[in-house]
């Protein structure tokens, strides 16, 4: 065939003159692209153009056709994964030439790992938010399927309502999987509470339309998961409700709003032992502090900063001390130290004074010395240049507060305390040095209940306190008018106990305040000082004017 032609058909048929045939298999717009011989003859394979032989039959005729072909369309049919660079292609024969490009790197890559009913999930690739996948079970590289299905098979599914929802966290729960998504939680389980997913039989069902943030990932507290929703810094718990058999969420900040509103959260931890508490870190650097013990209805949020500087990051590490077993918050922390800003790892420590008074850790990016009795100390170059204070314990075990001072700055970052004046002190045995805060308590406008007290002005002559291990607060109706509590001063004889104080007290102290009126009835309680203060309860003496006589 000196020329292939044009118009051919698949499947059209011609006849060699002395017997034999072939048929045309594909075609293209411009040229037979392929030739299945019938009855005899033979396709010489090999660079194209290729060569159809028909040989003679009978009268000694014979045929030889020369074809030329091109690829149109090279289809993949094992990808591969983790390619660098995109592979080469090369043909076995022939001039043809194919060139691989590889996608965008996180397209498929899941975003949401976790683990369910002995499967590994990968849930919310990037080029598909609402797909979850499920490997076999006990086989958590496996994500095979058989023909036909069998229930141990892996599985993949989306995620399907009204709207797209990106999943943010997958957490395992009694009822089956919570997928929190952008605009929603979702239950997965195998069609009911408890029961397991397979490749036969998953479900996922509607249940809370809050959705959750892409940061931080939720925190399960006990059989609550508790996490940051999607608009704004609000902070909800989800638990499952028995009378409705779904999972329902509260917001837990709207009592605190002020501590969230225009802010977001970055990260936080949760620090189960030994206070139940959540520790987050704010966008401006600020640290919230959640208690969270729902089954005593205590959730409360209280704010801190950091003396020079601000929070950064948070993590807890379980850590056996001796105090126990306890969950040790680590924060980073930022400050402005050695002419920029420098990054240190801190560590909240416990609320553990075996030895009393002594042991306590009452400042911020503190040092400690612990050893034979000396007046000269080394090791605070990261202190340089800022005013510090702290507690020193003499040679006779008497505790004093270092008056604070500016830290010297030199290579070594070494100071010196003055000589302590006790009778036969010579040195600090034991010394705790670092930057001052001032922990504070301002409570809420005063009401009674029904009928209100609001708007009408009141006294509180003195408040009662619930103390424990706790040493030289000061309190008043504002922070212009605190001043001690006496039965919180050393040397001082309480009110409670008519004995002399001598170190921390646990138990009630009672505080007098200015005999004024004020309609707002608040309080204000301080701690000026490195001592330990645990406040437990505080009960108001009240008095309520403006009455109907």
């Amino acid at each position: 065939m000196a020329s292939g032609g044009t118009g051919f058909f698949v499947n059209d048929s011609f006849a060699v003159p002395g017997g034999g045939s072939f048929r045309v298999i594909s075609v293209n717009v411009s040229q037979i692209t392929g030739v299945a011989v019938i009855g005899g003859g033979s396709l010489t394979s090999g660079s194209p153009p290729a060569t159809i032989t028909i040989p003679s039959t009978g009268g000694g005729i014979s045929a030889v056709i020369n074809l030329t072909w091109n690829i149109a369309t090279l289809q993949i049919t094992q990808a591969g994964t983790g390619y660098v660079v995109a592979p080469a292609v090369t043909f076995s024969s022939g001039a043809a030439t194919a060139t691989t490009t590889l996608g965008t790197p996180s397209s498929g890559n899941p975003t949401v790992p976790t683990f369910f009913d002995q499967r590994f999930g990968e849930l919310g690739p990037v080029s598909n938010p609402q797909q979850f996948d499920f490997s076999q079970p006990g086989s958590y590289n496996n994500f095979n399927v058989t023909n036909p299905i069998q229930p141990d098979n892996a599985i993949e599914g989306s995620l399907v309502s009204g709207q797209i929802n990106i999943i943010q966290a997958a957490v395992a729960q009694p009822q089956g999987l919570i997928v929190l998504s952008d605009k929603q939680a979702w239950l997965m389980n195998g069609g009911s509470p408890g029961s397991g997913i397979s490749a036969t039989q998953s479900v996922a069902n509607s249940q809370a339309y809050n959705g959750c943030a892409t940061q931080p990932a939720p925190i399960v507290a006990n059989d609550n998961i508790l996490y940051v929703q999607a608009k704004g810094s609000i902070v909800r718990d989800l638990v499952f409700n028995f009378y409705t058999s779904v999972y329902t969420g509260t917001d837990i900040s709207v009592l605190s709003s002020h501590l969230f509103y225009g802010f977001s959260i970055l990260e936080w931890a949760w620090a189960e032992e030994p206070f139940k508490l959540v520790w987050a870190i704010r966008n401006d650097g600020v640290m919230l502090t959640l208690t969270f013990l729902k089954e005593q209805e205590l959730i409360a949020w209280a704010h801190s900063t950091t003396p020079l500087g601000s929070f950064v990051s948070v993590a807890t590490v379980t850590e056996l001390t001796p105090s126990g077993l306890v969950d040790a918050v680590y924060v980073v922390t930022r400050r402005q130290a050695f002419g920029g800003l420098v990054q240190y790892i801190e560590r909240v420590t416990e609320l553990y004074y075996p030895v009393g008074l002594t042991d306590a850790w009452c400042v911020d990016a503190g040092l400690q010395y612990n050893g034979v009795s000396t007046l000269s100390f080394q090791g605070a170059i990261h202190l340089s240049g800022q005013t510090v204070t702290g507690l020193a314990t003499d040679n006779l075990g008497n505790v004093t507060v270092i008056t604070p001072f500016v830290m010297p700055t030199n290579t070594i970052g070494s100071f010196t305390l003055p000589a302590p004046t006790p009778v036969g002190a010579t040195g600090y045995t034991r010394v705790t040095i670092g930057l001052a805060y001032t922990p504070a308590i301002q409570t809420l406008e005063l009401d009674t209940g029904e009928p209100t007290i609001q708007g009408k002005r009141k006294k509180i002559t003195g408040v009662t306190l619930k103390v424990n291990q706790t040493l030289g607060l000061w309190m008043g109706t504002d922070s212009t008018t605190i001043k001690p509590i006496r039965d919180l001063v050393l040397g001082n004889v309480g009110s409670a106990t008519n004995t002399i104080v001598t170190g921390m007290v646990s138990g009630d102290v009672r505080g007098i305040l200015d005999p004024v009126w004020s309609v707002q009835g608040q309080y204000y309680i301080t701690q000026p000082f490195p001592y330990p203060a645990s406040i437990l309860g505080v009960i108001p003496e009240i008095n309520i004017g403006d009455t109907p006589k």
